[in-house]
Parts: structure tokens; sequence; C-alpha cells
């Protein structure tokens, strides 16, 4: 029910542009199955290719196999038997390249007796399936029902790879897999149901999934219970109505640890939303059953100001001299992460920075930033911190000390001291700390400006490139510099001005000009770091939107797309003129920015609409959703919940 794995750090609008860019891929294409002796002797060709010393020539071999087809199916799956190693993990590759028309053989081959043959299957498997054809979804579906306990955990740990436009008919199929009398197969479905992969997809989670794992909460075995706790936790927020079922778990006297550690986590995940679970957890943080502390803790923590009932819990734990360091660093945790409403426990905060021991002083520094400015009277303490000789202590006091803001302002002498160190993580958050403080940090500019052009540290370089952006009007006079230094020989420091840059945003706008002339540049990097910084500059770049569209089909397509939607309204005249593109990327592009700038473009709605019945003649299943998605961003009714579809609404999307 997800995408590529790889696509985890982009955020939900690119992941979409992602998505489809690899639904679109020759290896989701149908080649044709004829076989003749000269196609039979290319692929014996091929596969040999497959074991080259040189990768290049492993990945070339393995897309020429992908171009063939299905043809190409019978030898690689001789391939993926072979002792090899490297053969196996290349013909992997070549049968993800030959798509869905894999999936009968593969599942053939996971019957294999050879543990190594099963993996390599399975990986393929994993990698072909969210775009599945109509026959590889239906032995998918009969696989889910074999006989065979290890056959149906395949199927149903692949039925949650598949996309929304599978919903459909892969949901109703795990939900009914969490009946299995097998308890593998059972956590293997709670999982497919929940997990990130609901992170990734275009559109809601269905009603039905969510029910699902509440139900199964109440499973026979724990395994499963805690599976579907796991589940539901990485469904997060969506996850509000499971909520009262979490909380009877952490009721529930024979409950185990173990248990109560899943449901717990589930709360924190679920977030503010879980509130109502506050009071459940404090009676745990009061028990004297100390292996709750930490689960009970982190979800109070999690769940942040809406959690603020716990402080005086949380406070006396503090005091407890008997209590565990454990206990005491969860509970330093669970109060910075409810931020401002626990300023009562900042004198025992205080105390314990003072203190002898290396992780309380760490813990209660990292809470004290996490109070913030409230915490204003930790100023000295935190300060006397940054010279000590432990690193951990000194790199949680600069955190705290960004935290607290321009409220830590006497502090800046000592962190431009610290700046000097010969350790790159305690430069790294003596930058952060003086771009927290702001403003009033303007006249370290130029020994910031030094770290993001000279530190050999890239997160060094990268805390300084932040730290300018924090510091406010000030920071214009280096945005010449910087602009030149986007063309410097090196690439790392390109890298660096380009991210102060970014960081400076809106106030760089005078750079514009030079970024547009940037954008004409042979050397593809330059080009891109421009794109990047015109998105950061944000609407003040609306001039840069018709290169932008260029850039965009010019190969540069993802950094396009983050910079329109960072432009946002003043680019939507041209997303729409775009909707209509005959390159079906840029068309599905335009549907996913416009979604991403939400109400703003409402004057898009007619477009996407008509974007919509186009898909849905054409059955494009991949517009369908994404106009779908940006429709309902749009009207800002977007469902955090996906009901199931009616039945006349499944067979026009079907």
């Amino acid at each position: 029910m997800g995408s590529a794995g790889k696509s985890r750090y982009l955020p939900v609008g690119i992941v979409s542009l992602v998505v489809f860019a690899v639904l679109a891929s020759p290896g989701c294409r149908k080649p044709s199955s004829t076989v003749d002796p000269k196609t039979k002797r290319k692929i014996d060709d091929l596969v040999k290719k497959l074991t080259d010393k040189n990768g290049d020539v492993c990945v070339s071999a393995a897309e020429a196999l992908g171009e063939i087809g299905p043809a190409a199916i019978p030898a690689l799956i001789a391939a993926l038997k072979d002792k090899d190693e490297n053969l196996r993990s290349s013909a992997v590759l070549a049968l993800v390249e030959v798509g869905s028309a894999s999936i009968p053989a593969l599942l053939a081959t996971y019957r294999d007796n050879r543990e190594d043959v099963r993996d390599s299957a399975f990986m393929a498997l994993y990698l072909i399936c969210p775009s599945p054809t109509e026959e590889s979804l239906r032995v998918l579906l009969e696989t889910a029902n074999s006989i065979d306990n290890d056959m149906r955990v395949c199927a149903v740990a692949l039925l949650g790879r598949m996309g929304p436009s599978y919903w459909s008919t892969s949901v109703p199929a795990l939900v009914k897999a969490l009946k299995d009398g097998s308890t593998r197969v059972r956590c293997v479905a709670a999982k497919a149901l929940g997990g990130d992969q609901w992170n990734w997809a275009i559109g809601p989670v269905p009603k039905e999934a969510l029910c699902a794992l509440i139900e199964a909460l109440k499973d026979r075995e724990e395994v499963v219970r805690n599976s579907a706790a796991e589940a539901l936790g990485e469904l997060g927020p969506v996850a509000g109505e499971a909520v009262p079922a979490l909380i009877t778990i952490l009721k529930d006297k024979g409950t185990s640890a173990h248990s109560y550690s899943y449901a717990a986590y589930a709360l924190g995940k679920i977030g503010p939303a879980a509130a109502e679970a506050v009071p459940a957890l404090i009676e745990a943080m009061k028990g004297k059953d100390e292996s709750l502390h930490a689960p009970a803790a982190n979800a109070l923590g999690e769940i942040g100001p809406a959690a603020k009932a716990a402080v005086p819990v949380l406070i006396a734990i503090l005091k407890d001299k008997s209590i565990s360091a454990d206990s005491y660093c969860w509970a330093a945790f669970a109060l910075g992460k409810i931020g401002p409403a626990s300023i009562d426990a900042v004198p025992i905060l205080v105390e314990a920075v003072k203190g002898k021991y290396k992780d309380l002083r760490r813990n209660a520094a990292y809470a004290l930033g996490g109070i913030g400015p409230a915490a204003r009277a930790a100023v000295p303490v935190l300060i006397s911190a940054l010279n000590e000789k432990d690193r951990d202590t000194v790199v949680s006091a600069a955190f705290a000390l960004g935290k607290i803001g321009p409220a830590a302002k006497e502090a800046i002498s000592t962190l431009v001291e610290a700046i000097n160190s010969k350790d790159e993580t305690v430069r790294s958050y003596a930058a952060k700390a003086l771009g927290g403080i702001g403003p009033a940090a303007r006249s370290t500019v130029p020994v910031l400006l030094n770290l993001v052009l000279k530190d050999k540290s890239r997160s060094v370089r990268d805390s300084a490139a932040e730290a300018l952006g924090g510091i406010g009007p000030a920071v214009k006079s280096v945005v010449p510099t910087l602009l030149a230094v986007l063309k410097d020989r090196d690439k790392n420091v390109r890298r660096s001005a380009t991210d102060a840059l970014c960081a400076i945003g809106p106030l760089a706008a005078e750079a514009v000009p030079v970024l547009l002339k940037d954008m004409k540049n042979e050397d593809g990097d330059i080009r891109t770091n421009a794109i990047k910084v015109l998105g950061k500059i944000g609407p003040a770049a609306k001039v840069a939107v018709p290169a932008l569209l260029v850039a965009w089909t010019d190969g540069d397509m993802v950094e396009a797309v983050y910079a329109l939607r960072e432009i946002g309204p003043a680019a939507v005249s041209a997303l729409i003129a775009a909707l209509k593109d005959k390159d079906d990327d840029v068309a599905r592009s335009a549907a996913i920015v416009l979604g991403e700038i939400g109400p703003a473009a409402k004057e898009a709605l007619t477009a996407l609409a008509e974007a919509l019945s186009k898909a849905l003649k054409d059955d494009d299943k991949i517009m369908i959703d994404i106009a779908r998605s940006a429709l309902d961003k749009i009207k800002g009714t977007t469902p955090r919940l996906l009901p199931q579809r009616s039945a006349k609404e499944k067979k026009i999307s079907d």
C-alpha cells in the first residue's frame, strides 16, 4: 500500500511524483512475449553478463532483459536459483525490470527449499508489487488463501505493498488475513494494514483497515496484539479512534510490560489526539514498576503540551532519590517535550545540570531546551556547562541555549569560543545555538559565513548555514558573497552556499535575477542549486515560474516541483496550463503541486476536475489518485480516513 522504499525521505507531495515516475518506468510496462531463436540467444548472452565484474555491465544487462520482457523470465528464474549470490542479485534487478508479469513465476519460486532463493524471490516480488497486473493480482489473492503458511505470509506481505488504486481489493484481503489461523500470517497482516507505507501513499487510510487493527488488539495471541498496536502507532494521528482500546490495554492488570510498551508506543505516535490517555499514563509513572516508566514517559512526551497534567508527577520523580537514572532521564525527556507548561521543573533541572552524573546533566539540559524561553533562569548554569570537558554536556547546553532563544544572548561570546572547538559536534551545536538566539547574534555573521565556506565538516557547514537564516535581516549583507560562491569549483562549497541562501530564504530576494541566469548554466549542479534557492525565496521569486516550468521538463523535475510549491499561489496559472501538457509526467506533477499549494489554488478546481474526468476515461489510475487527492486538498476537505467506496464509485475508478 505504498511506494518504493527509497522515497521515504521526501515529503508526501514529492513522493507522489516519485511514485508515478516509478509506475511509468519500463519495469511496469508489458513488453512482447514472443520468443524466437535470436531472442533466446540474446537472453542467454545477457544472463551471462549479469555476473560481470563491472557493475555498469550488470545493470545494463538487467535493463536489456527487462525490455525483452516475459520471454526472459524462465532464464532469470533459473539464474535466481544459482548458487552465485551476485548472479541472484542481478537476476532480481532484471526481474524487477520485466515487471509484474514476473509475479506468478516468482511466487512459484518462493516454494523453493533453499532459503537464499526464497529471499531473492521475495525481494523481487517486494519491489514489483506496488503495481501488479490484473492477472498477477489474482494470483496473489489466490496465494493468500494457500494451505501453505509460508506462501500466505509472502502473499499477505506483498498485498501490503499495493498502492491506493488496488485498496478496494487488497484491504479486504488483508482484513481477512487478520483472522487467519496462523499467528504469523495475522502479524504480517497487521503490519501490512498499518506500517509507514500509508504515510507515503497518495490518499488517506481506509476506514476498514483502522477498524480491523483495533479489533486485532483483542487477538488471543499477545504477539498479534502487539503487532496491531505497533501498526496503529505507525498510522499516527489518523488512528485516534484506537485510543480507548489502547487505554484499556494500559489499565488491564494482566497486560505484560512488553504489551504495555507497544500500547504506549502507539499512543505516543498518535500524539495530542491521545490526550485522554494521560491519566492512565500518569498512573504508570506513579507506580513502583520502573519497567513501565520509559514507555509511559515517552508517550507523555510525544503527546506534548496536552500532557501537562503529568508535570507534577514527573517533577516528583526527579526529586525521588531512590529512583533509577533511567527513570529520571525519561521523566526529564517528557518534561522537555511537554514544553513551557513544565516551567515549574526548571529549578530542579538546573540543579541536575550542576550535578555529578553525565547522563542526568545531559538529559536535564535537553529538557530545559524543550521548555524553551520559559527556562531563561537556567542560562547562567548552561553557559557554565559550555566550559565543561565532557562533550555531551557541552552539546546539550548549546542545544538548550539555542532553544531558549533571544533570552540567552549573554551566551553569545561563550558560544563563539565553542565554535573554535576541535570537536565538530560541539562546533555544529554552537552554530545552531547562535541561530536560535537570532538577531541579537548578528555580530557573529562573519564567523558563521566562515564556517559555511571553510569548515571541513559537512554537519558544521549545514548548521552554520541554518544559523545564518535564523539571525535575520543582518545576513542580507552576505548574499552577494554566497551568490558568487554558487559557482565555486568545489562542489561541497557550492552546496553549503546553497544551503545558506535557502536558510536566508525571502531575505535573499535580490538574488533572483542572478539565480535565473544560473538556471541556464551548463553545469547541472549549478542549475539545480539555483532552483532550490528560488523555491526557498518563495513568492518573491514568482518571476521565475516560466523558467521553472522549462526546468521541469528538462530533467530537474523534483527540484522544480519543490520550488513551484514554495512559490505558491503565484505559480497557479502556469500550473493550470501544465495540466493539459502532452507529457503525462508534467501534467501529473502540476496536479501534485496544485494539491500541495492547497486552498490558495482554488482557481485550479475546474481544470483539475477536467483532468480527473480525462483520467477516468483513459483509465489512468495514477492520475486518478493524484487528481482526487489534489481536489480534496484544495477544497480543504481531505478526509483523514477513507470510507469504503460505493459500488458505483468502485465501478468508475476500477
